[in-house]
């Protein structure tokens, strides 16, 4: 039942809602009272009129807001261990769910969280019962915090030159590849040079000349770099490069020092999927001073922690550019936008709702 309060201190006020209502209290309407007896300033009241929140939200979203909202401050109190008790309004039951899904696909807590609670917003009361929906909205949710993909933009007049970069076993010599293919559509001339990455690299790329007809070289400075970049007019050129992990800070340093030198306009750091995402983070931080950073993510579909590549892409570390989702030469390289970060969440839903008891963690 709604309640005036009456009090000359806003904070006094709301302190007192609090010990009557609860901290969930909701705020319906406040108003300057002034008592009959006293028509001075001294005499003018602050009326602020409160009630408990499933009073009035018991049937609509507002329930499940509440009730969505006292959850996840259990979740809080219990270092995000699911908590027994169930929020209040049996409409939840959807989002809960949603939320766990999230978390088992490797969503983050405060991002499941947050994308849950953004879901909330986008829906009506009847949309709360049905599954479909609310994947929907979640995924909607994810895809309005993604700006648009930084892909290959090649400039009329000018070479554009490219490196990839990452750790060994990310993916970087099938993603060369792939931009190769897609570049062939984009510029008059494609070239792919492979910095560091010995004859073994060079054989990785093997295919480029006869499939596609795109040269490959070896390069062993900077200034090879800038020749073979002077031969393509306004086409694009690609590198490979080596291996780098944060153990070895020194190799990180000198390739930046080659990047830079031989005026790469833009460095992807390649990163597979079920990378730990705390070595994801250190590696961005490592190569912060190479030209023009950016994102991209192999192996989608090789693991179960969907979330992990979402996370990535809108933690903001550097602009994403493209998200590798299987094996196909060229389709399956996809910009890094909205629809891939809206796709991906969908993604993750529907396969935890089909593996339920499965753990987090990578497929073979």
């Amino acid at each position: 039942m709604a309640k005036e309060f009456l009090g000359r201190s806003t904070q006094r006020i709301l302190d007192e809602i609090a010990r009557s209502f609860g901290p969930d209290a909701l705020i319906v309407s406040s108003a300057d009272r002034i008592p009959s007896a006293a028509g001075t300033r001294e005499g003018r009241l602050l009326g602020v009129t409160a009630c408990r929140s499933e009073e009035v939200f018991a049937a609509g979203a507002g329930a499940v807001r509440g009730g969505l909202g006292g959850w996840f401050g259990e979740l809080a109190a219990h270092d995000g261990a699911t908590p027994a008790s169930e929020p209040d309004g049996s409409r939840s039951t959807g989002l809960r769910d949603a939320h766990a899904r999230l978390r088992r696909s490797g969503f983050p807590e405060s991002l499941a969280r947050s994308l849950v609670t953004d879901a909330l917003e986008r829906l009506g009361v009847d949309d709360l019962a049905e599954d479909e929906k609310i994947i929907e909205a979640i995924a909607a949710a994810a895809a309005a915090r993604c700006p648009s993909a930084a892909t290959l933009a090649p400039a009329a007049g000018r070479p554009l030159r490219v490196a990839l970069v990452g750790p060994s076993g990310s993916g970087k010599s099938r993603a060369v590849a792939r931009l190769a293919a897609q570049a062939a559509g984009l510029a008059p001339r494609v070239r792919v040079g492979a910095y560091g990455t010995g004859a073994a690299g060079l054989d990785r790329l093997g295919a480029l000349p006869e499939v596609l007809g795109i040269p490959v070289s070896e390069v062993r400075s900077a200034r090879e770099v800038k020749s073979l970049a002077k031969g393509i007019g306004s086409g694009v050129l690609l590198l490979d490069t080596a291996g780098v992990g944060t153990g070895a800070a020194s190799g990180i340093d000198r390739l930046v020092e080659f990047l830079v030198e031989a005026a790469v306009d833009e460095t992807h750091l390649v990163l597979p999927a079920a990378i730990d995402p705390n070595e994801a983070n250190d590696l961005l931080a490592a190569l912060s001073a190479a030209p023009a950073l950016r994102l991209l993510v192999t192996k989608a579909d090789e693991t179960r922690a969907v979330g992990r590549v979402v996370a990535l892409i809108l933690a903001g570390g550097a602009p994403a550019s493209y998200v590798s989702i299987g094996r196909d030469a060229v389709d399956d390289l996809i910009p890094a936008g909205p629809a891939a970060v809206g796709a991906l969440s969908r993604s993750a839903l529907s396969l935890a709702a089909r593996q339920p008891d499965a753990a987090l963690g990578d497929t073979a």
